[in-house]
């Protein structure tokens, strides 16, 4: 009910401790059903949120809905501490020490630092509420093809913009950069992006954006994660074709979607005996999508 209401802070006393969870949205079973991913907020909820560290957590307003986003404290230990396992793994901070939270809010901000009982900071973060990208992002998108990450995203305008930073993770908290790309700097009718990441790892891969302006300040776009399937003995031929193409590699489905270059639907098609009739097709570049054992594989081939 809390979060469902935009409760931004919660604070709870009579535990003889101080602990501080992450950014929360959605986490409500026991400690070991906590997943970073799933039950945190925006892309810096997983992190400390410090302007020096990880960045401050950022409430965003999204779609006219509620903004997400809750940092949850047990703060009783300014008299009295009394240990425990301090485990919890939706806690950033477990701090077995007396001291006392020192709380701060000025306009949209939030501040609030815990100070153990030697006038220690120990503990910090912030919260930004109504945050906004440096760009007005229109979309962030991508899709997988042959085990290469397509990404493209699109700007609705840019006003003393310097570029994007393109990052990449395994795990979605481990994070480098691949790339950096130029931004249009003053546009304001925006501009189309587009990149491309070789990834022949099988797994989950996330990506963002790391939106840079021309002043040094930078913001973070909203995840894209992909399952990258272990790599499938699997070909078309010939390519160009003109009237058939043959597929050598099991399938575990005869139906097959054939898309443009643009990724507007053709149609279904069906493959007699690993065979496909693409008499009909227009001149081009075409996109077929194959059903195998470990999900759906797409390939390239050119009608001549």
């Amino acid at each position: 009910m809390l979060e469902a209401n935009g409760v931004d802070l919660v604070l709870n006393g009579h535990s003889h401790s101080y602990e501080r969870s992450y950014f929360l949205n959605g986490h409500y079973g026991d400690s070991d059903s906590f997943d970073s991913i799933l039950h945190t907020a925006g892309v810096t909820g997983m992190g400390d949120g410090r302007s020096g560290g990880d960045g401050e957590y950022l409430k965003f307003q999204t779609g006219g809905g509620t903004p997400t986003g809750t940092v949850y404290i047990t703060a009783g230990s300014s008299g009295k501490i009394s240990g425990g396992s301090l485990d919890h793994e939706a806690m950033y901070a477990s701090i077995n020490s007396l001291g006392s939270g020192i709380l701060n809010v000025m306009g949209d901000r939030l501040d609030l630092q815990f100070i153990d009982q030697n006038g220690a900071l120990q503990d910090y973060f912030t919260i930004v509420k109504e945050a906004t990208l440096p760009v007005d992002l229109s979309y962030f998108r991508g899709s997988v093809i042959e085990q290469t990450t397509w990404l493209s995203w699109k700007s609705n305008r840019e006003i003393g913009h310097a570029g994007y930073e393109v990052q990449h993770s395994t795990d979605g908290q481990l994070w480098t950069a691949l790339t950096y790309v130029e931004g249009s700097q003053q546009n304001m009718q925006g501009a189309v992006y587009e990149f491309a990441h070789l990834t022949t790892e099988p797994g989950m891969h996330f990506y963002r954006l790391k939106s840079i302006d021309l002043d040094g300040s930078e913001e973070y776009s909203e995840l894209l994660s992909f399952k990258i399937a272990a790599a499938v003995e699997l070909s078309i031929s010939p390519n160009p074709a003109n009237n058939y193409l043959k597929i050598q590699g099991k399938l575990s489905s005869n139906l097959v979607r054939i898309t443009d270059f643009s990724g507007q639907h053709i149609g279904a098609f069906m493959a007699n005996n690993g065979k496909i009739d693409v008499s009909q097709l227009k001149t081009g570049v075409h996109l077929i999508t194959l059903q195998t054992d470990q999900g759906s594989i797409s390939r390239h081939f050119v009608k001549h």
